[in-house]
Formats: structure tokens, sequence, C-alpha cells
């Protein structure tokens, strides 16, 4: 997985900690939200926070993405 954000953004800090809290392991991409296209190749829609799996599914939102997270580590939270 790699997660695709700003490294000051509260939403960034807040899904990095629910990974290692949940040991799902990942790569940052730290990527100013000024460059688009940087951004593009991992979402289409230019936004951050991204969180892009292995398989190519990409996912924005941190609420959303920490909700998928929880779900797929089966974790009762």
């Amino acid at each position: 997985m790699i997660l695709v954000g700003k490294l000051a953004s509260p939403f960034k800090r807040r899904t990095s900690i629910t990974l290692k809290i949940l040991g799902l392991h990942n790569r940052l991409e730290p990527n100013s939200t000024a460059d688009r296209e940087a951004l593009r190749r991992f979402n289409p829609l230019g936004r951050v926070l991204a969180l892009v799996f292995d398989d190519g599914e990409t996912l924005v939102d941190s609420l959303t993405i920490i909700d998928h997270l929880v779900h797929l580590a089966g974790a009762d939270l």
C-alpha cells in the first residue's frame, strides 16, 4: 500500500496511526498539493489523501480509508 499525502496533514497522521495500530505495512509518498500532475499518478482526481492498494485500487478521504482498513484487518474498534 502507498499512502499519498502531505507530511503535515492531520488526515495523513491519523491514517498513518491507524495503519500502525492495525499492523498494516505501507509506504508513504509525500506530495505537495501544488503538484497536481504528480498526484494524478496515484489518484486521477488529483486529491490527497489517497491510499493506493497493491492491486491499484485507490481510496480517498481519511474516514473512508480508515473504515476500509479496519474492515480489512478484521478489527473490532
